[in-house]
């Protein structure tokens, strides 16, 4: 399955269903096998394969809520349909609710508001992420409320969770490297210290190659700090991963990112360019999001 994923992530789709036909013929018609063929048909925007895989993973809920509902609320938010994608989250939140699989309950609640603050923006009233503290305080569900609170502005309640972890957690690469510079960073960031956020960032670049949000994170800082040419960098870094499983939508987002910083360079050509590929991603995005009213604008400006 392993390999299939990479081949997927790398937009090598024959290669990656070949190898998950493969083991079918030899794990006796295995579950995740057929969840790995939704969601390379996820990737590939093959909405027939998607559906009949998907129906053949169902019949093992814990199985289906790990691989679908997250991805494709993950697919919807990036192309700016936020309200499909509190639909997928309301599903997992069901299923989860349940099978008795708290962690996924629980960060399936963070989703809904982590997913909101990132594309929904001042359109959307704010959703609290530590409801999700209600079902399971694990270090997966802290990390993500963490993040939703940094996003939000809301400095303190950040911080007491990234100090809890960081001393909770000290021998933990991913956390001390990644995560909670990512969140410390992000809150420099909404106070303007793009220097600051660029050194917390650092630790982080020997580990997000596959994390689209942090590379995009870490693209802003760079944009921040007046490094335009590092941050067009991390910016293509976090498009590249649009096939990768985990369907994170800062790799969509990127692109609007992408064009602001061909602007911050004064190069309109790409930047029109830039945003026009952004607005077709988001052609079907839902019509009231103050993101997508901004990139209109900021598209208009360069006509």
């Amino acid at each position: 399955m392993n390999a299939a994923y990479g081949y997927t992530a790398l937009g090598r789709f024959e290669e990656s269903k070949a190898i998950a036909k493969s083991g079918l013929q030899k794990t006796d018609d295995s579950i995740v096998l057929h969840s790995e063929l939704a969601m390379t048909a996820l990737a590939e925007g093959d909405a027939g394969t998607f559906e009949r895989e998907s129906a053949i993973v169902s019949r093992d809920p814990a199985t289906y809520v790990t691989f679908m509902p997250f991805s494709q609320a993950r697919r919807a938010a990036g192309h700016g349909q936020l309200r499909k994608s509190e639909e997928f989250l309301t599903q997992a939140e069901e299923i989860t609710r349940r099978e008795g699989m708290a962690e996924l309950q629980a960060l399936a609640i963070c989703h809904k508001a982590w997913l909101s603050a990132l594309v929904g923006g001042k359109s959307r009233e704010k959703i609290d992420p530590g409801a999700a503290f209600g079902i399971l305080q694990s270090p997966n569900v802290a990390v993500c409320v963490a993040n939703v609170y940094a996003m939000a502005g809301n400095d303190s309640a950040a911080l007491r969770i990234v100090d809890d972890l960081s001393h909770k957690r000290p021998q933990d690469k991913w956390f001390q490297s990644m995560f909670l510079p990512a969140i410390r960073a992000r809150i420099e960031l909404n106070h303007g210290n793009g220097a600051k956020a660029v050194e917390l960032l650092k630790s982080a670049s020997s580990y997000d190659r596959g994390e689209a949000e942090i590379l995009a994170l870490s693209g802003q800082a760079f944009l921040a700090n007046h490094q335009p040419q590092d941050a067009e960098r991390e910016f293509q870094s976090a498009m590249k991963l649009k096939n990768e499983g985990w369907q994170n939508p800062s790799c969509w987002l990127s692109q609007l990112y992408l064009a602001r910083t061909y602007v911050a360079e004064g190069d309109t050509t790409k930047a029109r360019a830039a945003y026009q590929d952004f607005l077709a991603t988001w052609k079907d995005a839902d019509a009231d999001l103050s993101l997508l009213a901004a990139a209109k604008a900021e598209y208009a400006k360069l006509k």
